[in-house]
């Protein structure tokens, strides 16, 4: 079995001597240095997340903090801080009703773990039905140590009863103001703590790269991670690029996008995906015919959800989840998720007990699209638990018995039909709920108990009443389980008081001086269709002129060759300038002259420079990138009865800063359509590397 992924679900030989040989040596580990260790991450099954989730109901942590998880520690003490000092001028009734959640946080976060040992069961009359990941039952060895400001944490677990693997091994550092982690580990994205539609861990952990970027009231989380399977076209490994963006657009009201692409590693557009900072937005630039054109396969998919605290203590929240978004929906209007809730943080005024009310609904055929494509890991779904054609209703009451004892009373209804991923799509009348549908009904039971930071006890029952379970018809059946679970820390010295704030890229908001850009591209031209011509290559010079006018920044943009010519008039709005880069968002009008093609058309564009930082320490090198697309043309794909022309450009490349003076060198390209007289498109494509000497500055 291999214990970072592989299949199994029983604590083995090699994970017993383990833990013997940690109870061994664990006393004399070094403890971490303390400029390294708040960039370990707080496992997603932490007991915090279910306080800070409390406090963002009261309005005392920002809500959008705590929507992308997991999180560091060092961002957990930053919230802890943050929420002890907006209670310093609350209400006495606001101080009573969270004084022991605060004062379990500062005790809980006042020290980082250097190692954890957790020996846990499970047992019972366990089906093989669709059912979320177990809250209990993990056997586990954790060990932690940071030097020079990286972190490198490994969590050798058993997998879970239906072999969804646990173990994690990461190391985690910053660049500047950006968080990194690489490894392998857990992804969770939205409101929900028992579901997500997009990214959850009901898949279990992947191989994962993770960059994370702060401001006040916004938060970007980006994460590439492999699938570990092969497809798609061109063929080759398949990668989950996923982007989101949480905004808290008043201390209320928080808006979070996200959007995932799956896709195969190194086709044209791999550099796009990889680097574009901007959710939903730049998945409907970077649509799918551009990708056909392309002959790069992809499966996109969105979401938008959202968090409302109309009262002190009630939070509404919502997901909305679209698969083959967004230019598709007309036609893939079926392949949806939908999840709402309402969360009580003390509806009986005893503040001890919070309510929550949920449901969640995922339609047939979502999360499967072929060639490889799926929206999945390991045969499971990479969003819901529930996978395609089910939906849930889930009711919890978690009430605290003393200062560090929980007990946490729920019930669930799930139903779940025929659908699976991997099917072919469903026909219209089998779009929800479809054939024979299994009914569970699940009443549940947990204690929780902590003594002090290092020492943790859960306890678990459940008991399921399950209608035609496997979609059989009139096979029922009872369920139950029982699991506990034991967890010892070994702590290192108190960590550093946190900075006073919300962490992350300080703003710069001094508009960009205007620069011109000389640029010599070399590239290959191919074409196909009734219109299409031979391979050709050709040397075009290129010219970029920048001047800000007020906030925005004039493009002008011109490459021209013998016979053709690439020109571009944009306005670049930054939405967001901080001190190593800028992610702008751009509309124009552009065009090409090339022999007797001479059209042009509205656009709209995203674009991007950042620069490498190691520390507080900025370097020269930078990195920027940009692809622009014919105005809504993402959305409405008029491809049947369309405009006779369409045309996209992108570039990415890498940069050395001296003085005035940028030297660039990258990968630059274009894609026309063409349709002349035929019902059928002619696709010309540009493509190849770049150098050039701008002066001024980026």
């Amino acid at each position: 079995m291999d214990p970072l992924g592989g299949e199994g679900g029983t604590l083995t030989a090699g994970l017993v001597a383990l833990i013997a040989t940690a109870l061994v040596c664990l006393p004399s580990l070094p403890a971490p240095a303390a400029d390294g260790a708040g960039l370990s991450y707080v496992p997603l099954d932490h007991w915090s997340y279910r306080v800070f989730e409390r406090l963002a109901s009261l309005g005392l942590v920002p809500l959008e903090a705590i929507a992308a998880r997991p999180i560091t520690r060092e961002d957990a003490r930053r919230l802890v801080e943050a929420a002890a000092r907006r209670l310093a001028d609350a209400p006495p009734a606001l101080v009573r009703l969270v004084g022991t959640d605060l004062e379990q946080l500062r005790r809980e976060f006042a020290a980082d773990p250097t190692a954890e040992v957790r020996l846990g069961g499970i047992g019972g009359l366990l089906g093989s039905g669709f059912v979320p990941p177990p809250l209990v039952g993990t056997s586990a060895v954790t060990i932690t140590t940071a030097r020079g400001g990286v972190v490198v944490s490994g969590r050798l677990a058993a997998d879970s009863p239906a072999g969804v693997p646990r173990s994690e091994i990461y190391g985690s550092f910053r660049l500047g103001t950006v968080e990194v982690q690489i490894g392998r580990a857990s992804l969770f994205w939205g409101p929900s703590l028992r579901s997500g539609l997009l990214l959850s861990d009901a898949a279990g952990t992947l191989p994962v790269l993770r960059l994370t970027a702060q401001w006040p009231r916004v938060r970007l989380t980006k994460t590439v991670a492999a699938l570990e399977r092969f497809g798609g076209s061109p063929a080759g490994d398949v990668v989950l690029f996923a982007t989101r963006l949480d905004y808290g657009v008043s201390p209320v009201f928080r808006l979070g996008f996200s959007e995932a692409v799956i896709t195969p590693w190194g086709g044209p557009l791999t550099f796009y995906h990889l680097l574009q900072p901007i959710p939903v937005l730049s998945g409907i630039i970077a649509s799918y015919d551009l990708h056909d054109a392309l002959g790069q396969s992809r499966n996109m998919s969105v979401a938008v959800d959202v968090d409302w605290i109309p009262l002190p203590g009630v939070r509404l929240y919502g997901v909305g989840y679209i698969d083959d978004a967004a230019e598709r929906i007309a036609e893939r209007r079926a392949r949806i998720g939908l999840l709402g809730g309402v969360y009580l943080a003390d509806p009986f005024r005893t503040g001890r007990t919070s309510f929550r009310l949920e449901y969640s609904a995922v339609t047939n055929g979502t999360y499967g699209y072929g060639s490889g494509l799926e929206h999945a890991y390991g045969g499971r779904s990479l969003g819901h638990w529930l996978g395609p054609d089910g939906d849930d209703v889930y009711l919890e009451l978690t009430h605290r018995l003393n200062p560090a004892t929980d007990l946490l009373v729920s019930y669930s209804s799930s139903r779940h039909g025929e659908g699976r991923i991997g099917q072919p799509s469903p026909p219209p009348e089998d779009w929800f709920l479809s054939g024979v549908v299994e009914h569970r009904q699940t009443l549940g039971l947990q204690l929780q108990k902590r003594s002090g930071p290092s020492v943790e006890a859960k306890y678990r029952v459940e008991l399921s009443r399950v209608a035609n379970r496997g979609n059989r018809p009139g096979e029922d059946a009872w369920e139950g389980l029982l699991g506990v679970e034991f967890a010892y820390r070994w702590l290192s010295a108190p960590a550093a008081p946190p900075v006073a704030g919300q962490p992350g890229p300080r703003r710069s908001l001094a508009a960009p001086p205007t620069s011109v850009d000389l640029r010599s591209w070399s590239a290959a031209t191919t074409s196909r269709g009734p219109l299409a011509g031979p391979p050709s290559r050709r040397g075009y010079a290129g010219l970029t002129f920048r001047h800000p006018i007020g906030g925005p920044v004039l493009t002008l943009d011109y490459d021209g060759a013998e016979g053709e010519a690439f020109w571009s008039v944009d306005a670049h709005y930054p939405l967001a300038r901080f001190r190593d880069g800028t992610v702008w968002v751009s509309a124009g009008w552009g065009g090409l002259n090339s022999g007797a093609v001479a059209a042009s058309g509205p656009r709209l564009g995203a674009a991007f420079d950042y620069r490498l930082a190691f520390g507080d320490r900025t370097t020269p090198l930078y990195v920027t990138g940009a692809l622009s697309s014919p105005l809504l043309r993402g959305i409405w794909a008029p491809r049947e009865s369309g405009a006779p022309f369409y045309l996209w450009t992108y570039h990415a490349g890498v940069g050395w800063r001296a003085g005035r003076f940028n030297v660039e060198a990258g990968y630059r390209g274009a894609v026309a359509e063409r349709r002349v007289g035929t019902p059928d498109l002619t696709v010309l494509r540009w493509d190849g590397y770049y150098v050039s000497l701008l002066y001024g500055s980026r």
